[in-house]
């Protein structure tokens, strides 16, 4: 009922001050108390600070709460901290869960999983997201995963660049990625480039091949 007379940062600001008090008693407790909150503002604000806690808890129960959510942008918002806690302790059942859940919100909770998969296993990742399908939406999934694996293996980094559906973002990744591993390991580089020119845009063929 105090809560519910906060507005903005101040009523932020209280949720974060009770959360622990309301976590030390557990999961069940903890849904019990953010299901109470007769506000719809307050109950979706508490379900986005407390995701990270809950998940920590239990993140079989925490996927189960987290995709019973009514509410679309708060089910996407809480799924992606959901995958990724869950993903850091079993990756193999935060893939499954994030392949059973709405297609609104397997797109968001796919970064989640996307992040810890790409360390492990870049090659693999890039099948499992694939699989995914072509919803535009994956595309920040995309990216995570183009980023992670970078380091380890940049040829499967820049293979998965053309799934990125925005044609802008695609090229900047070429243009900064490639660059890169020019640097690290130019001959490795311009292997990958001469065999993948029918995929590269022209103007990135053109550049490195000036240099």
């Amino acid at each position: 009922d105090y809560l519910a007379q906060l507005e903005g940062r101040t009523r932020d600001q209280a949720i974060n001050a009770v959360r622990p008090f309301v976590m030390q008693f557990g999961f069940d407790y903890a849904n019990d108390w953010i299901s109470g909150l007769a506000d719809d503002g307050i109950r979706n604000r508490a379900s986005r600070d407390m995701a990270g806690d809950l998940a920590n808890l239990d993140p079989q129960k925490a996927g189960l709460w987290n995709a019973a959510m009514t509410d679309v942008n708060t089910r996407r918002d809480v799924s992606e901290t959901v995958a990724d806690r869950w993903a850091r302790t079993d990756l193999a059942a935060a893939r499954t869960w994030v392949e059973r859940l709405p297609e609104d919100t397997k797109s968001e909770a796919a970064e989640g999983v996307a992040r810890h998969f790409a360390r492990q296993d870049p090659a693999a990742a890039a099948q499992w997201l694939t699989r995914l399908g072509d919803n535009p939406d994956l595309d920040g999934a995309r990216r995570i995963l183009i980023e992670e694996s970078f380091r380890n293996s940049p040829e499967t980094s820049l293979n998965f660049v053309s799934n990125i559906t925005d044609q802008r973002a695609q090229q900047g990744y070429y243009w900064r990625f490639l660059g890169d591993w020019m640097r690290r390991d130019e001959a490795a580089a311009r292997t990958w480039m001469n065999s993948n020119t029918q995929v590269l845009p022209q103007q990135i063929v053109d550049r490195f091949n000036r240099q």
